[in-house]
């Protein structure tokens, strides 16, 4: 994915079963050729530019974003 050129990227907030905590984010990379596409699903409790940034490290090339502002 990392080596795709262009990833998207995208937070969603989702209720988790059996947690103690309100929620989470769902954090959805999507990267590859048409007909190739490759798509990675995380949770994480922050929608903080920390995740995104671990998420995205050592990718290289362009990144889609809605640019919500956390």
């Amino acid at each position: 994915m990392r080596a795709s050129g262009y990833i998207r990227i995208d937070e969603t907030p989702v209720q988790v079963l059996k947690s103690d905590a309100n929620g989470t984010q769902q954090w959805v990379r999507v990267a590859g050729p048409p007909g190739q596409r490759l798509i990675l699903f995380e949770h994480d409790p922050s929608q903080s530019a920390q995740v995104a940034a671990r998420l995205l490290e050592g990718a290289r090339g362009y990144v889609q974003s809605d640019g919500c502002e956390a």
